[in-house]
Order: structure tokens, then sequence, then C-alpha cells
């Protein structure tokens, strides 16, 4: 399957959205004293999510359909194993971070048998339980989302064939409609329940809807790709979306309503990949391009990783040598107390960024190698010393095209 030419815009938005998510999980404490707009904008989180989601389904069909837009370049079963072999080792990875200091006797945690079998399944989503939902690596559930939606896509796709432009956008306009309505059924049916709406949230059948949108704007630009925007466009949409993004944390139950912003956050990708101005230069330069390609590392790491990188930035730091440090047995303590480690100083945190950067830019190139590797070997019948020996970091170290 011969390769387009990339979609090197985009890389620049996810490695944004990524970062986006680290400091709500992470570096809100720095922003408490901001104004209200920044305040807000660094609390939702969750719009970064959704822009992932959609952004997913948008690479995925300019990328698997074909020259003539009416069938796919991939068998389906070859679809689903590469998007596995792309997802699933980070989720193990993480996972395995994650119970180390259990296994390791350092935490007196016990580890639940069956909320690990759900959540190395990918079907802990589907569990209406928040403490299923959230185990081991809290970010997870959208490996489990993205599982589903790979399994969709292909019947997604298909549905665009014989679509045009019109309806392309009466699809997207219709799936927006749709997510204004499933956003009513916790106020409707659960009387807005926190609990109850914060799983609704996290169901890979709600979420669905913005992956959809993303499909179909792919199919959408595909036809359209000849079109471009500028600055102007850029600018307006952007600012649209960053406002839209501080709004967010003011709607009540937002984590739901979150969908009403969908139109904005497509509207986001579908300009800046068709955009010739100074803004295509940054989202594209060779570094943005670089962190991107690491998102999925990052996105599915960044939390499991950051207690040891907090330990380990801490201990290099003489000066607090012989003051009282925090334990192995600590690390999974503190990492599912809260995502929010107020504790930090700017400078500590900045450090424990870049590192942790660097080591996803790492995870991501080997682990993607190998996965990538593993996946042609198994296509091909080959023998698992063939597999591990004489390619996985030679022929294969190249980042996959775009991988969503």
């Amino acid at each position: 399957m011969e390769n387009r030419p990339r979609l090197n815009t985009l890389e620049g938005l996810r490695f944004l959205a990524t970062l986006h998510l680290f400091i709500f999980h992470y570096g809100r404490p720095f922003f408490e004293d901001s104004c209200l707009f920044i305040k807000s904008f660094f609390g939702a989180g969750y719009y970064s999510t959704s822009i992932f989601f959609i952004l997913s389904g948008f690479i995925l069909t300019y990328v698997y359909l074909d020259s003539d837009g009416k069938s796919l370049r991939i068998k389906s079963s070859c679809f689903y194993l590469k998007r596995i072999f792309r997802l699933y080792p980070f989720h193990c990875l993480g996972y395995c971070l994650i119970i180390f200091p259990l296994i390791s006797g350092a935490s007196t945690h016990n580890i639940n048998l069956w909320h690990s079998i759900y959540n190395l399944s990918l079907i802990h989503a589907w569990i209406p339980n928040v403490d299923i939902i959230l185990s081991f690596n809290r970010v997870s559930w959208s490996a489990s989302a993205l599982l589903f939606f790979y399994l969709t896509f292909p019947g997604l796709i298909r549905l665009t064939l014989r679509w045009q432009k019109s309806a392309c956008l009466k699809g997207i306009l219709i799936l927006w409609l749709l997510t204004l309505l499933v956003s009513l059924v916790p106020a409707v049916f659960f009387h807005n329940d926190p609990t109850a709406t914060y799983i609704f949230h996290f169901n890979p059948l709600v979420r669905l809807f913005e992956f959809a949108i993303g499909v179909f704007a792919g199919k959408l630009y595909f036809l359209m790709r000849k079109r471009t925007t500028g600055a102007r466009s850029m600018i307006l949409v952007a600012l649209l979306n960053a406002s839209a993004c501080a709004l967010a944390p003011v709607i009540s139950h937002v984590w739901v309503l979150i969908g009403m912003f969908s139109l904005l956050q497509v509207t986001l990708i579908y300009v800046l990949v068709s955009n010739r101005s100074f803004f295509q230069t940054f989202f594209s330069h060779p570094v943005m391009r670089l962190l991107g390609q690491s998102s999925i590392a990052f996105y599915f790491l960044h939390g499991p990783l950051f207690p040891y990188l907090r330990k380990g930035v801490q201990l290099l730091q003489v000066w607090k040598w012989f003051e009282p440090e925090e334990s192995l047995s600590g690390l999974y303590s503190s990492y599912r107390s809260a995502f929010a480690y107020s504790e930090l100083t700017l400078t500590e945190f900045f450090v424990i960024m870049v590192l942790l950067f660097c080591t996803c830019i790492l995870l991501n190139r080997y682990v993607s190698a190998f996965s990538a590797c593993l996946f042609k070997n198994l296509v091909e019948k080959r023998s698992f010393l063939h597999i591990v020996l004489p390619e996985c970091f030679g022929l294969f170290g190249k980042q996959n095209h775009n991988s969503a």
C-alpha cells in the first residue's frame, strides 16, 4: 500500500492536544491564581480527548480510503490487526508500570483480578462501574473506546463510499444533533446524578459519534483536498475553539455536553489540514511532527510514568537528599490519590514534562518498531525469532504513516 502525502500539520495539533491534556492532569495548580479564561482553559482537558477521537476518524479515513474514494485500501482483518498492534502495546506497558509497585511487594494495595481482566481485555469502559472504568491507568478507558471505534471503522467508511460533499456535510450535521440529544440522557433519566453522568461520559457507544464525525469529515476532505484556507480562517477557528474550551468547565455536566463542540473541533481540523499560511509551517515543523508522532505513547503513559520521573527528579536534587523522600510504596498511592501534584514546584514540573516527552519519543519509536515488525511477520507467517531479531530496530524504526 503506497504512502500518501503526510498530514504533517495534524501531528502538531496532536502534540498541542496532548500537552493540554497533560497540563489538565498535572499542571492545574499552577494556574489557580490566573484569570478565569486561562484557569478554565486548562481545566477542560476532556476537550482535547474529543479532538483525539475526531482526529482518529479523520486520519484513518485519509490513510485507508482508496484513491477513487470508493473502496478501502486494506482488508478489514489486516486493518484490525494493524490497529491492535499499534494500540495494545502501550496499553499493556501502562498497566505494567502501574502494577509494578504492587507485585514487587512495595505497596500494600491488592490487585483486583477481575479489574485486571476487564482492563487488559479492553472492555472496562463498557462496565457501569467507575472503579472498573478508571482501574489502573486512568486514561485507558479511551483505549477501550478506540478499540470499539476500530471495529466500526470499515462499516462507517463503507457507508460513505458513494457520498458526495453534500452527503458528508449532512452526515456531520446529523451526528452533531445526535450528540446533543444523547447528552440530555443523564439529565432526563438519571436526574444529573454525578456518578451516572460520569459513567455515561466514558461509554464507547456514546463517544462513537465523535469518531464518526471525524470519518465523515475525512471523506469530505478527501473530496475537497485541493481547496485551501488562509491565516484569517485559521485564527478565527482557533479563537473559537479556545473560547469553547474555556467555556466548557462553566457548563453543568460538561463531560457529556462536550459533544456540543464537535462541530468547532472538526472545523479546526479541516481548516488546519488545508491551511497554506504560516500556520502550516509552524504545525508541520520537524520538532512538532516528532512530538506529535509520539502522542499515543504520551497519552497512555504520562500517568503511569509521572510518579517514577517525579521521584527521579527529586532524588537528583542534591539539596533534598537528606530530606524524607517518597518510597516506592508511595508511587501507586500517589498515582491513585489524585492527578494533580500541588506540592511540585514549577521547575520540577517543567523538568518532568521534558523528561516525559523524551521518554515517550523513545518508547514510541521502539515499541512501534517492534509492533510493526511483529505485524508484518505475522501477516507473512514467519517465525517468532525472525520477528524479534533482525528487523525490529532497523527497517521498521521509522514511524507509520500518520498513525492515528
